[in-house]
């Protein structure tokens, strides 16, 4: 007995006009994605309120081992994913970082609901050891059979490939359909942790009964020529993104070096600032180091550097503070924290100041930067 897929695939969101759908490159993709589960309604009211729950959530992790899995309320990416005649995935690892939370994407779990299913329509799912290794690659195929779940880690070698699916024509009214959770963690081992990435894609190879003395069929020149379309295609929109992202990177060095000649410290006494050389944020926020040049102007006994942390964060941060060679190091926790260096210090010193920190975060949903403490006081007593 299986009612509660029987219901999901009862009420599975259908889809009007399959010619209206496209990839994340905007290219014709006959697959359709439904994120708000909730608003689909019925059935898929009680799914969600379940995943998102206690139970669901504990046997996820002692299936996986994996501790503190976070349910994603957008279900950015998953939700449900129907693929019609001629849709599949090329071989591929997926997102690493949740763009609205920056938690680390760790578990797919996929859900299948095809009843009466033929292997030969495809549609199934490849676990590839390499697809980048063209002569070495190893795959492990699942069919997509009804009520079957694959449950499977969200890596930089998840390696996976969903077949395309090929329906007769007296079949095209049916389409492969799932429902997919992804599942996240605040924090990740280092090991593990790669820099936010999209999905990465690897173009098709030539079909593997395509090789030395094979006499080449119509059908083949079609396959040919269609993996060759999406390798030409693929690359394109790579080409693209990279512009887009040199233009991006442009624009931050413009911005970064504005920021290194306004920069400012907020010195307060006896000393001139020389030179900045890795600089605070305009509003003050540090990331995980600053480093500068002072001259001493007057005579003073000790130098004082205050902090300030949000009152709202629940962790003490370190901070080591270097000045020509002399260390000290201070927990900043929430509010101010102050770190002295002792002096003297005389007339005409220079003093190489060096502050870093033993973690930074994400400013907010709309900031990017990686903060850490904010240096509102540099103070010469």
């Amino acid at each position: 007995m299986t009612p509660v897929a029987d219901q999901m695939l009862a009420e599975f969101p259908a889809v009007s006009d399959t010619s209206k759908l496209v990839n994340e490159f905007g290219v014709h993709n006959a697959k359709s994605a439904v994120s708000d589960v909730r608003g689909i309604g019925g059935i898929y009211l009680d799914v969600d309120t379940y995943i998102q729950g206690e139970e669901f959530i504990s046997l996820m992790q002692r299936i996986t081992g994996i501790d503190d899995l976070q349910y994603d309320p957008w279900y950015y990416g998953a939700g449900t994913h129907e693929n019609f005649h001629g849709a599949g995935l090329e071989a591929h690892y997926d997102f690493n970082i949740h763009p609205h939370t920056a938690y680390h994407r760790r578990l797919n779990a996929i859900i299948y609901l095809n009843k009466d299913w033929q292997p030969e329509w495809a549609g199934d799912i490849s676990f590839h050891t390499d697809p980048w290794d063209l002569k070495n690659d190893q795959k492990k195929t699942v069919i997509p059979e009804f009520n079957r779940c694959v449950i499977f880690e969200t890596t930089e070698s998840s390696w996976h490939s969903v077949g395309r699916v090929s329906l007769p024509p007296e079949e095209r009214h049916r389409s492969r359909k799932s429902f997919t959770i992804y599942l996240y963690t605040k924090s990740r081992p280092a090991e593990e942790t790669a820099p936010e990435h999209g999905t990465v894609y690897v173009p098709p190879p030539l079909p593997s009964h395509i090789r030395a003395g094979h006499v080449l069929t119509e059908a083949d020149m079609e396959e040919v020529n269609r993996n060759l379309e999406q390798r030409h295609d693929y690359l394109k929109q790579m080409y693209k993104r990279e512009y887009r992202f040199s233009s991006v990177i442009e624009d931050l060095k413009r911005q970064i070096g504005d920021w290194k000649r306004a920069s400012r410290l907020p010195l307060a006494g006896a000393a001139t600032i020389l030179s900045v050389r890795e600089p605070i944020y305009p509003d003050g926020w540090m990331g995980e180091r600053t480093s500068f040049q002072l001259r001493i102007d007057r005579p003073a006994a000790t130098l004082v550097f205050r902090f300030w942390q949000l009152d709202a964060i629940d962790y003490s941060t370190a901070i080591t503070g270097t000045v020509n060679g002399v260390r000290a190091t201070v927990a900043a926790g929430p509010a101010f924290t102050e770190m002295e260096i002792p002096g003297p210090f005389a007339p005409g010193e220079m003093l190489d100041v060096v502050l870093e920190v033993d973690r930074t975060r994400r400013g907010s949903e709309s900031d990017m930067r990686q903060i850490s403490v904010q240096l509102s006081a540099v103070e010469f007593r």
